[in-house]
């Protein structure tokens, strides 16, 4: 017996989930219904209803020479008590500041979010700011500082990230003056294009991916607290990314930058420092070798596989399996076959190491990968039935991550036959919100929490499969 444990045979809830372990290929019967037994021998029956008193359910399993054994569950229902109803929790109180104080971002960057819900995952975040990203803070909430980012638009940030600097160095103005975007150089092979915009001081901004009129990509950057003062753009050495950079500003206080893109799709991009200046590198398609027998060759792929080291397990199944172990095997199958077709494979984690979620992005991107995949299994609450959340399903955070995203989850679906549990855009898993260099995606396998899906990602060919996929 799995579940319920013997300490919990008794409840006040109209119906038990029960799960329980024999031999993988034997025949399983709970409460009269045949269940499936799975490759780790689990066998489980959801929402058996239960009557006032003591019920017995029969668990009786059936190998195939015939031979069967039978056990007597006795589960006791009883009336259910009502709780009493929990005071509601008060709202942490916000301090207001008598003016705005100036803070600059540290070394390890921080996150701007819209405001202080509680999101899995993270807040609704605006943008990622770099160190030394000056900003002006009126008002703190907990753990958290609200920052004044133009006279009537505001967005937090966590208190740990900022370190405060004297009122003698409160943001001055700033204006967006004159632009270059250079072709040629944005990454190894001297391809892509630089756009250099003069940033000081270094005001915060925000980066978001459009569509304009015409379908072409657009990559926008809004800078606030400061003004458009550009006369000029200057395009040199016939940019190959970019076709056109616009400037406007139609907020007050917001200028923006827009680049508008020659083809259909963004591969990707980096925002970084460089002195006085912030530099957008842009990255063009990589050129594939589609008709040959190695048709990735010249591709660079990050893989990381989810979680690891001593304490980060991530989910943990009804058999006591990991899903650590399981992403990193997976992994490592997925690395072969990406290398059988010629693509270059670095792992974010070969063994058991656990890097901080910021450094697996920092060293997916300091790999040059074209694309990136971070592989995991998930997992949901038990409390209304083990076989309740069951599929495979696949994220991204930012658009270029969309199609690639996509491809993966409609050959998971052909591969496994599990059931379709989405593909979910604008997820906020720091990794592949912060690697956008390339179409970074999270591919969640199927359910650990499910002991049926569980028994396919312990099976090493469903294992195969999924990394064929």
């Amino acid at each position: 017996m799995l579940s319920p444990p013997a300490t919990l045979r008794q409840t006040s809830r109209a119906t038990v989930h029960i799960a329980a372990r024999t031999s993988a290929g034997n025949q399983a019967f709970i409460g009269g219904q045949e269940v499936a037994v799975g490759y780790s021998g689990v066998f489980a029956r959801d929402q058996i209803p239960l009557a006032v008193g003591q019920n017995a359910i029969e668990l009786r399993v059936q190998s195939n020479t015939g031979t069967s054994r039978s056990v007597v569950l006795s589960i006791e229902r009883v009336p259910a008590v009502q709780a009493p109803r929990p005071l509601a929790a008060q709202p942490m109180p916000m301090l207001i500041w008598p003016a705005p104080r100036a803070y600059v971002v540290g070394e390890g960057g921080a996150d701007l979010t819209w405001g202080l819900h509680e999101v899995r995952l993270g807040g609704p975040n605006l943008a990622e700011l770099p160190a030394g990203t000056r900003l002006m803070v009126d008002a703190q909430r907990g753990e958290h500082l609200r920052v004044r980012l133009t006279s009537d638009f505001e967005a937090w940030a966590r208190a740990s990230d900022l370190t405060p600097l004297g009122e003698s160095s409160a943001t001055t103005a700033f204006t967006l003056n004159n632009l270059t975007v250079t072709g040629r150089g944005a990454d190894d092979a001297g391809q892509g294009d630089t756009l250099s915009i003069p940033w000081s001081p270094r005001v915060p901004y925000a980066v978001r991916q459009q569509r304009g009129a015409d379908g072409k990509p657009v990559l926008e950057l809004e800078f606030f607290g400061g003004h458009l003062a550009a006369t000029w753009l200057t395009h040199r050495n016939n940019p190959q990314v970019v076709e056109v950079v616009n400037v406007e500003q139609t907020l007050r206080e917001r200028p923006l930058v827009r680049l508008t893109l020659r083809d259909k799709w963004l591969w990707g991009y980096q925002v970084v420092p460089a002195g006085d200046s912030l530099q957008v590198k842009l990255r063009p398609a990589p050129a594939l070798q589609l008709a040959t027998s190695q048709p990735l060759k010249g591709l660079r792929i990050a893989l990381e596989a989810g979680h690891g080291g001593p304490k980060n397990l991530g989910a943990v199944g009804i058999t006591g399996a990991r899903e650590k172990d399981v992403n990193l095997a997976t992994t490592w199958l997925v690395k072969q076959e990406l290398e059988r077709a010629g693509a270059s494979v670095f792992m974010v984690r070969e063994g058991d190491e656990n890097p901080t979620t910021r450094e697996r992005a920092r060293l997916a991107t300091a790999s040059n990968a074209h694309l990136f995949v971070s592989i995991h299994a998930n997992s949901a609450g038990t409390e209304n039935g083990f076989l309740r959340a069951k599929g495979t399903s696949t994220f991204y955070k930012h658009e270029h991550g969309r199609q690639l995203a996509a491809a993966i989850h409609r050959r998971m679906l052909q591969a496994t036959n599990l059931p379709d549990y989405g593909l979910v855009g604008n997820f906020n898993y720091t990794p592949i919100r912060l690697a956008t260099a390339m179409p970074a995606v999270l591919v969640e396998l199927a359910f650990m929490s499910n002991p049926q899906e569980e028994a396919q990602l312990l099976d090493p060919a469903v294992r195969q499969r999924m990394a064929a996929a």
